[in-house]
């Protein structure tokens, strides 16, 4: 463990400062020392720079909810589930028959496979689940964006016609690729980058197991984009300028208080989210219809000077917050993302069992980008560690992945490392590594890989042993999965 001394309670967990990159350690200090941020900050072992937040990042849910700290992959994580002893298929027969089953690649493409089965939404997906998980955060949580929360669980909560709208108010207007139609089709796809489908031998028990490792694909994505995009239009002074703005003329023009308005409830106001519009029209009709009727046009057109460009670019900070309906709004969204990656990636684990013609008899689940609503501890690039509860840390596709279970460590937020973390970038790992020769390095240990990204080469994260050392203050190994078959997008 190494506190960092010019940030108050930020410490790396189990390295020392030596083994992490300038960079990251920059990126640590910077978020550790914004207003967004409250302690104690825990960094796992296998940190690393990332886009928008450090990788490893642990710290307790406040007031103030950055989007870009869980990330553009809300409820990225690892499914692990057990096959039985046996493996009825192998190769190069293994790997065409997984992959005509899961999708798996960027854009349209990887949406597509000639076996694949379609996901269901609105029969399947677990609504009554997911409103209570979100029912279960609001009865335990006290923050500002709590009053929201149970507004919206009042009216519904989750069902086919929110899916429909995140799909399309928030995460289509991100994207103009991005549709419900793609949000249905994305169920059950893997991506591509470091995600991955494998093949596992547990050293235990030889049983095989498959785990993959997917996250939430372009819904989270948008998602991610669109909650942060308002954070930075809250943040970057267009709520000031109106406000001023609006300042000149008398409040009973407008429909709110002017004063105990928040920015965001304000820009909402002023862009129509509220329902109606933010020009008191009775009141200007009252003052100005019997003497003057023009006067109410005028008025009204100078009020709405106030309203910014819709589509004028967000300035701001990565680092920009959301607070109350703002922040109940992102929170409500990614619940739902993270229970939609999670489904997705049962549904794969689903398949490849299916493809063997077997049946799953255990499951392990670690999800590494979430706010974890049952402790209400934000995890980037972690997993929950508790007594109890097993947890898989995976390394890269030649070193396997570690079962582990749990030791409820506070001074680790109760967290473990999510995996190896990267040594270099992923343009510097194609530079230094050839694929052929880690196709030949995974040959010697049996490893059957088709598909191998030089950016995934095992040299390009960090030493395994460093990583199962440096988590047993907060995790036990309990098993080891040993690479058999490593699946990944083209």
């Amino acid at each position: 463990m190494t506190e960092l001394e010019d940030v108050p309670d930020t410490r790396i967990m189990g390295i020392e400062t030596d083994g992490v990159e300038a960079e990251c350690l920059e990126q640590i200090r910077r978020m550790a020392a914004h207003e967004a941020f409250e302690g104690p900050i825990r960094i796992m072992p296998d940190t690393h720079q990332g886009k928008g937040s450090v990788i490893g990042f642990t710290m307790p849910l406040g007031e103030r909810v950055v989007p870009n700290v869980i990330g553009v992959d809300i409820g990225c994580g690892m499914e692990a589930a057990c096959l039985g002893p046996k493996l009825p298929l192998e190769g190069e027969e293994l790997d065409e028959a997984i992959r005509a089953r899961i999708p798996m690649g960027f854009g349209p493409e990887g949406l597509q496979a000639p076996e694949r089965d379609y996901y269901h939404v609105n029969d399947d997906f677990p609504w009554e689940r997911v409103n209570e998980t979100l029912a279960s955060f609001v009865d335990a949580a006290d923050g500002s964006y709590v009053p929201e929360m149970r507004r919206f669980l009042a009216e519904g909560g989750y069902d086919i016609d929110y899916f429909k709208r995140l799909c399309e108010e928030r995460a289509g207007r991100m994207s103009s690729y991005f549709s419900t139609r793609t949000g249905i089709s994305s169920v059950g796809t893997l991506g591509a980058g470091n995600h991955f489908v494998e093949i596992g031998r547990s050293v235990e028990t030889g049983d095989y197991w498959v785990v993959v490792h997917s996250g939430s694909r372009g819904l989270g994505a948008n998602t991610c984009a669109y909650w942060q995009d308002r954070a930075n239009r809250i943040h970057d002074g267009r709520a000031d300028r109106a406000r001023e703005h609006l300042s000149q003329y008398p409040e009973r023009y407008l429909n709110f208080d002017l004063e105990s308005v928040s920015d965001d409830a304000l820009l909402e106001w002023l862009q129509g989210g509220q329902g109606r519009d933010f020009v008191n029209y009775e009141a200007l009709k009252a003052e100005f219809l019997e003497t003057d009727p023009s006067e109410i046009e005028r008025i009204s057109d100078e009020l709405k000077a106030a309203v910014p460009d819709p589509d004028a670019e967000a300035g701001g900070s990565p680092l920009d917050y959301l607070t109350g309906e703002a922040a109940a709004g992102y929170l409500i969204d990614m619940i739902f993302c993270q229970r939609y990656a999670a489904e997705s990636r049962q549904v794969m684990t689903s398949a490849v069992a299916d493809v063997l013609d077997v049946e799953i008899e255990d499951e392990i689940t670690s999800t590494h980008n979430f706010v974890d609503f049952r402790d209400h501890v934000i995890r980037k690039g972690a997993t929950r560690s508790y007594e109890g509860e097993r947890v898989i840390v995976p390394f890269n596709m030649r070193d396997g992945i570690l079962v582990c279970e749990g030791k409820s460590n506070p001074e680790w937020n109760y967290s473990v490392a999510h995996g190896a973390g990267r040594v270099m970038s992923r343009t510097q790992a194609n530079e230094e590594f050839d694929a052929d020769e880690i196709r030949e390095e995974l040959a010697t240990q049996e490893i059957h890989s088709s598909v191998v990204p030089t950016d995934e080469a095992p040299g390009a994260y960090k030493d395994s042993e460093l990583i199962e050392a440096a988590i047993s203050e907060t995790a036990e190994v309990v098993d080891r999965l040993e690479v058999v078959h490593n699946l990944k997008a083209p």
